[in-house]
C-alpha cells in the first residue's frame, strides 16, 4: 500500500502539464502554421512508434523506477524547448524526446499499481490513480490557461518544475520486480510466443489502440476544436477542458463500482455505444450541443478505457507486462502518427470540426467490430459454452 500511496502522489506531480492543452495555441501564436503543428504531434507519435517496445523491454530489464526517472528528464527537457520556440529545429528536438519520454512512461506506472497490491483490486486502484490524473490535469489546464493570461513562460516553467518534483517522488518508491527466469527464452521470443497463441490479446489491442488513438487526438486538437466552435479566450478553452477532465475523473475513480454491478464487459460496450452516438454530433452547426457531445464522449472514453485496462493486465504474463503494455502503446502510437499526418496533409481542405466526426465514427465502429469478435471468443472458450 506504501508504493500505491506514492505513485498517487507521483501521479500529481507528473500530471501537472500545464502547457498540455494549450500549447498548440501558444505556437499559433508564435507563427507556427496549423500544418506545422500537426507535424509536431506528428513527430511524437512516431517516436513513440519506435520506442515504445523497446521502452517496454527496458523497464523489465532496467527497472521500474529507473525508467519513470529517465521519462521525467526527457519531459523535462522537452518543456525547455518551448523558450526558443522561434528555433524550429531545437523544439522538433524537443518534441522527440517528449515522445521519448512518454515511451519510457507508458505502462511503467501501470505495472508498479498491478504488482503493488492484490492483482483483484487493481481496477480499483488504477481507477484511483487515473482519476488523479485526470483530476491533476484538469487543475493544470485551467491554472495554465490563466498563467498564458499572464505570460507564457510561467506556463512552462511550472511544468518543468513539476516534473522535477514528480522525478523526487519516484526516488522513494520501491517497486516490486518481477524476478525473469534465467532458463526462459528471450524478451522477443516470449513477446512472438505470447501474441501468436493469444487471440484474445490481439483483439483487445486492436480495440484498445483504435479508439484510445482517436479519443487522445481529439484530446490533443481539443483547444483548436473548441477554438473552431466557440470564441472563447485561452482561458475559457481551459476552463472547458478542466470541467471535461473532472466529469471524467469522476466516471474513472466510480468506474469499478459499476463493473461490479453490471459486469466489466457490458460496461465497456455501453460506453463506446454512447461514444458512437455522440461522434454524430460533433460536427453540428449548434456550438452547445457540439461542446456537451465532446464532453460526453470524453467522458465515455474514461469508462470504456479504465475497463479495457484492467482486462488487458489480466491478460499479460508477469515477465512481460510492461513489455506487452508497451506494445499495445505502439499500436496506439502508430495510429496516432496516421491520424495527426491526416490532419497535416488535409488542414487546408478539412476544418478540425469535420475531422473530429470522421475520427469519432470511424474508431467506435471499428472498435465495436472488434470488440463484438473478442465477445464472441469470450463465449466460446467459456465452461458454459
Amino acid at each position: 500500500m506504501k508504493n500505491i500511496r506514492k505513485m498517487y502522489t507521483y501521479a500529481f506531480f507528473s500530471n501537472l502539464t500545464f502547457e498540455l492543452v494549450i500549447w498548440m495555441l501558444y505556437l499559433k501564436h508564435t507563427g507556427w502554421s496549423v500544418g506545422q503543428i500537426a507535424m509536431l504531434q506528428l513527430v511524437i507519435n512516431i517516436v513513440q512508434v519506435v520506442c515504445e517496445l523497446p521502452s517496454g523491454i527496458i523497464a523489465d530489464w532496467l527497472g521500474y523506477k529507473t525508467t519513470l526517472i529517465l521519462g521525467q528528464v526527457m519531459c523535462v527537457l522537452y518543456g525547455a524547448t518551448f523558450f526558443v520556440a522561434h528555433n524550429h529545429f531545437l523544439v522538433f528536438g524537443g518534441f522527440t524526446l517528449f515522445g521519448l519520454g512518454l515511451s519510457l512512461i507508458s505502462g511503467t506506472d501501470e505495472a508498479i499499481i498491478y504488482e503493488a497490491d492484490d492483482e483483484q483490486n487493481y481496477q480499483k486502484f488504477w481507477g484511483r490513480y487515473n482519476a488523479i490524473m485526470i483530476c491533476t490535469i484538469a487543475f493544470s489546464n485551467l491554472v495554465g490557461g490563466y498563467l498564458a493570461d499572464i505570460s507564457w513562460p510561467l506556463v512552462f516553467m511550472a511544468s518543468i518544475i513539476a516534473h522535477l518534483l514528480s522525478i523526487m517522488t519516484v526516488v522513494v518508491i520501491k517497486p516490486k520486480q518481477v524476478t525473469a527466469d534465467p532458463n526462459a527464452p528471450g524478451v522477443l521470443k516470449q513477446l512472438k510466443s505470447f501474441l501468436f497463441s493469444n487471440r484474445n490479446y490481439q483483439k483487445l489491442i486492436l480495440v484498445v489502440a483504435i479508439s484510445q488513438a482517436t479519443a487522445s487526438i481529439m484530446y490533443q486538437y481539443g483547444s483548436l476544436y473548441l477554438s473552431w466552435i466557440t470564441s472563447f479566450k485561452t482561458s475559457g478553452i481551459a476552463l472547458v477542458l478542466t470541467i471535461i477532465e473532472i466529469i471524467g475523473a469522476v466516471f474513472s475513480v466510480n468506474v469499478f463500482k459499476v463493473v461490479a454491478k453490471f459486469d466489466r464487459l457490458k460496461v465497456i460496450f455501453s460506453s463506446m455505444i454512447i461514444g458512437l452516438l455522440m461522434s454524430l454530433f460533433l460536427g453540428v452547426s449548434n456550438f452547445i450541443i457540439a461542446l456537451v457531445a465532446f464532453v460526453i464522449f470524453s467522458s465515455a472514453f474514461e469508462i470504456w478505457d479504465t475497463s479495457l485496462n484492467a482486462e488487458l493486465q489480466d491478460i499479460v504474463v508477469p515477465q512481460l507486462r510492461v513489455t506487452l503494455m508497451s506494445f499495445c502503446n505502439l499500436i496506439t502510437a502508430l495510429l496516432m502518427a496516421l491520424e495527426s499526418l491526416f490532419i497535416s496533409a488535409f488542414s487546408k481542405i478539412l476544418n478540425i470540426q469535420v475531422t473530429f466526426v470522421l475520427f469519432g465514427l470511424t474508431s467506435m465502429v471499428l472498435s465495436l467490430i472488434v470488440l463484438g469478435f473478442y465477445f464472441k471468443s469470450i463465449h466460446e472458450n467459456s465452461p458454459e459454452a
